[in-house]
């Protein structure tokens, strides 16, 4: 991982991504896809509200900026969670990518994402689930149409998108 600090910003940056001063005021909760990264079983935490705003991040997608979090798996390890993971909405396609008659949208889910989707924009949604321990209870992957740019063109193309399930880890007392 490559950290800086971009002084005319006054933010940091991972990986190229910007990190910490980001108007979470600004990105509305809707339902849109980007890549995988969660596995079934995966257990994390979401930061504390009062270290929300220094672990949220920025990064260019296919030409677009995406926001997300970095959140702290249960071995110690940080891992991107992007918003649109639990705000994920894909429907299926065949292998030609023409439409499955009748689809149905398949959506993110579980008790973390109902929150989530409680709240207009990602400071509210984050703050409600700020601390809390997740786990990663599904995995679906979902046959849809994907866009890939290759030598300088943009192309359509069957491909699978993973569609998960974040529920919260009730601790036993």
């Amino acid at each position: 991982m490559v950290t800086s600090y971009n002084s005319e910003k006054d933010c940091v940056l991972i990986n190229g991504g910007q990190v910490g001063t980001i108007d979470l005021k600004k990105i509305p909760v809707n339902r849109y896809e980007v890549g995988n990264i969660l596995r079934k079983g995966d257990i994390f935490t979401i930061p504390t509200k009062e270290k929300m705003k220094e672990n949220t991040f920025m990064q260019i997608w296919q030409g677009r900026e995406v926001y997300g979090i970095f959140v702290t798996k249960k071995d110690g390890s940080l891992i991107k969670l992007f918003f649109n993971t639990l705000t994920r909405s894909v429907t299926p396609c065949n292998e030609d990518c023409s439409d499955i008659p009748n689809a149905k949208e398949v959506f993110s889910s579980g008790t973390i994402v109902e929150i989530y989707l409680k709240f207009k924009d990602a400071e509210e949604s984050l703050n409600a689930i700020a601390g809390k321990t997740c786990i990663v209870s599904g995995v679906q992957p979902v046959r849809c149409r994907r866009i890939r740019t290759r030598n300088g063109n943009m192309e359509q193309y069957a491909g699978n998108q993973h569609v998960y399930q974040i529920d919260e880890v009730i601790q036993n007392l």
